[in-house]
Parts: C-alpha cells; structure tokens; sequence
C-alpha cells in the first residue's frame, strides 16, 4: 500500500489462480489535519516473479480527497 508515495503498508499475497481475484484489506490510518488529496496506490507481483499474460495489470492508483 503506498500513500502519496511512500509506502505504508506490506502484505504478503499468495499466488491467485488465472481468472479470479482475491480481496485483500489494509489496517493503514491516514491522519489528514486539512482538505488534500492523496494518491492511494496498491501493488502486486513487484519484481514480476510469477508469469503472466499482462503484466500491465498489478497495480490500481486512485486520487482520493482526504477531508
């Protein structure tokens, strides 16, 4: 898990079967003293360990308005 991008968050994943997805949660707290916005960003497969047919798909960042 990276916020504004540092990470803050590690998890461990096991490897997901072709064609199915996996639901993983995060304990991070995001103190914001003001209106910002943040970028969330969640990773998988870093250093491209397990093969795969698109490897342009592990990753989803949003930009979320802390309030």
């Amino acid at each position: 898990l990276w916020v504004s991008g540092m990470l803050r968050e590690f998890r461990s994943v096991p490897v997901i079967a072709k064609g199915t997805s996996q639901d993983i949660y995060f304990n991070y707290s995001f103190q914001c003293p003001q209106p910002v916005q943040v970028n969330v960003e969640v990773r998988v497969d870093t250093g491209n360990t397990n093969d795969e047919s698109n490897e342009n798909n592990n990753s989803r960042s949003e930009i979320l308005t802390c309030q």
